[in-house]
């Protein structure tokens, strides 16, 4: 789902929210997706509005809050709000996300002039995303309008960058989508097999002979490439 955009304030220059850029694999869990100011003068607060599409990226819920409350990791220009701040980084609906940052009382938390990564939210890949980039935008809406804040409390209306999270095609045989094929992915498979154990993700990427089943002949076969350096290729699954 991507929802419309909908235009309600002027920009005003030496400010820009919203430049995301992401990079993941196929059904890869945990992708953050990293949240850039450019900021002229220095800025304490902020509300920030995005637009994805929800059928190929899934936001990770906080563990602790749960939803609608999203993980995220501080980029280091934002690394006083971990303990002079509050941060909030919501998905209510799916294919809006919205973050809203402020000092805590008494606190000093800002983000000095300059510009770089200040939020990286994580998001999960699905399975079936098709490869290439997906848009991940800063769009106001008619109830959230992007917007940061002086030292002053005054009220700066930021550029809104366009972003994208870019989707590669998974690796037959790095079962735990890591990025790597090793020993983690065949006790991956050794558990999801024999143990019940969480399955590959996508699937496809443990059907390497592939027969369109996940079986001790894949095992067999991810055992030979990691602990015998067997030339014979790994192939793309067809098990979904």
């Amino acid at each position: 789902m991507v929802l419309s955009a909908v235009s309600v304030a002027s920009a005003q220059t030496g400010y820009t929210v919203g430049l995301a850029d992401g990079d993941g694999r196929m059904g890869q869990w945990d992708v953050p997706v990293d949240i850039s100011i450019v900021n002229e003068d220095t800025v304490i607060a902020g509300m920030m509005r995005f637009e994805y599409d929800s059928t190929k990226l899934t936001p990770v819920t906080d563990p602790v809050l749960g939803s609608p409350f999203v993980s995220f990791d501080l980029g280091a220009r934002a690394s006083d709000y971990e303990t002079d701040g509050i941060v909030s980084v919501v998905c209510s609906t799916p294919g809006e996300l919205k973050i809203s940052f402020m000092p805590s009382f008494g606190g000093n938390a800002e983000i000095a002039a300059g510009s770089g990564v200040v939020f990286s939210p994580l998001f999960d890949v699905a399975t079936d995303a098709a490869v290439g980039e997906t848009s991940f935008d800063a769009v106001d809406s008619a109830s959230w309008i992007n917007s940061l804040h002086d030292p002053s409390w005054g009220t700066i209306y930021p550029t809104l960058g366009a972003g994208s999270v870019l989707i590669r095609y998974y690796r037959p045989g790095d079962v735990n989508n890591d990025g790597v094929i090793d020993e983690d992915d065949v006790d991956y498979l050794v558990a999801y097999i024999f143990q019940s154990g969480p399955a590959p993700r996508p699937l496809n990427s443990a059907d390497v002979d592939h027969s369109c089943q996940i079986d001790v002949a894949d095992l067999v076969k991810l055992v030979g490439r990691v602990y015998h350096n067997d030339p014979s290729p790994l192939w793309p699954g067809c098990v979904e």
